[in-house]
């Protein structure tokens, strides 16, 4: 009978996570629409916060999204913004939610405060390849990379080992000749096989390529 109990509260407590989450809709102009007029809001375990994040981040940056009025965009990432900054205090070490934040300070233009999440992220967690592109992009989106070099090369070392960061230093390196000599000389840095696996990727792409 215990076993039945905790199977109960445990089912119940993921109907509570994900109620929010259904109950934003199944398509993207619902699921718009309850982030900008702030109806959906994070679940209280890691996984209803990751989702709730999620969708800050895809629904808010997605092709409907553009063809909304700007007023109805900037409450989304207002709402976005006032959830994302509450996480931050239940979970400080999280990296998802600074590079959100990150992200969603960035669509409001605030720049100073990008940067700093865009930090507590790569504090939070310096060798996750996904967050460190996504900090890249950033940085290069809104030409921020000077003020954060430092950084920018952690990250960019930190890709030479996965094949999604190999092929992100691959396109860099195939962009233009500063970018070339900046991933040259931190592949010299690498281990022999970190180099192969690099120039492999390089080749792959430039074949794909038709170069």
């Amino acid at each position: 009978m215990t076993s039945i109990g905790l199977t109960i509260a445990g089912l119940a407590l993921g109907f509570r996570e994900l109620a929010p989450y259904f109950a934003s809709g199944y398509n993207e102009a619902d699921r718009f629409a309850v982030l900008s007029g702030g109806d959906y809001y994070p679940g209280i375990s890691r996984f209803g916060r990751d989702m709730y994040l999620d969708e800050c981040t895809n629904t808010g940056g997605g092709a409907f999204a553009l063809f909304q009025p700007v007023e109805e965009r900037t409450r989304l990432i207002d709402n976005c913004l006032v959830q994302a900054l509450a996480l931050q205090q239940a979970a400080p070490l999280d990296s998802r939610v600074w590079i959100v934040t990150a992200e969603l300070q960035a669509a409001a233009g605030r720049l100073d405060e990008m940067h700093s999440a865009i930090e507590r992220s790569r504090q939070a967690s310096p060798g996750i390849v996904p967050y460190a592109i996504r900090r890249l992009s950033l940085l290069a989106r809104y030409d921020m990379a000077s003020r954060d070099e430092a950084g920018r090369l952690s990250d960019l070392a930190t890709l030479f080992n996965s094949d999604s960061g190999r092929l992100y230093l691959s396109n860099l390196y195939a962009g233009n000749d500063d970018d070339r000599a900046l991933v040259t000389e931190l592949l010299a840095k690498q281990p022999l096989e970190v180099q192969e696996k690099f120039v492999a990727a390089l080749q792959r792409n430039q074949g794909g390529s038709g170069s």
